[in-house]
């Protein structure tokens, strides 16, 4: 994850991810299938802790350093072929947030990036603007044709679980 970059951010334009020092999951990665054939609807969940994180917002000639980091994301695809998947992220924790460079410009970029909810909006409309574009309909087809592809429910059910929001899953 480190030397990736992302840019076009509400706020603070391009981030460059600089260093993570640990990344694991908090959560069971779970997928849950309903529907019938043709039909399905498909909910992925994962929660990953992000510790010792460093950004450079070359935009605005800014590091910034983050202590501790939990995000939750819940990915929605629906099979139809006109319906956009949706996402949903939360960040039940932010902790320990640096903000360096340039006196004035640091002291408003940290107002942003010391704001959970500021944070979580940013991430939000990035993840909103990821799942529109047309390479989801590959996952799409990819979960539908090949991951779920002659497995019966009773195979999945092992590693399928109800563990996020909105989630029932049905056998």
């Amino acid at each position: 994850l480190t030397n990736f970059t992302i840019r076009g951010l509400t706020a603070v334009g391009t981030v460059e991810i600089v260093q993570v020092g640990n990344l694991s999951r908090s959560c069971p990665t779970t997928v849950n299938k309903t529907g019938t054939k043709g039909n399905e609807t498909l909910y992925l969940s994962a929660c990953v802790n992000v510790t010792n994180a460093t950004i450079k917002l070359p935009d605005k000639s800014l590091t910034a350093s983050l202590d501790k980091a939990k995000f939750d994301v819940y990915l929605l695809f629906t099979m139809s072929a006109n319906v956009t998947p949706s996402a949903n992220i939360s960040i039940p924790v932010w902790e320990g947030v640096k903000v360096s460079g340039d006196f004035f410009t640091s002291i408003l970029v940290s107002v942003v990036l010391k704001s959970k909810s500021a944070v979580q909006t940013i991430l939000q409309g990035l993840l909103n603007s990821v799942v529109k574009k047309p390479e989801w309909k590959e996952l799409q087809k990819w979960l539908t044709d090949e991951f779920f592809a002659n497995t019966s429910d009773s195979t999945l059910a092992p590693i399928l679980s109800s563990t996020g929001p909105f989630f029932t899953t049905y056998y």
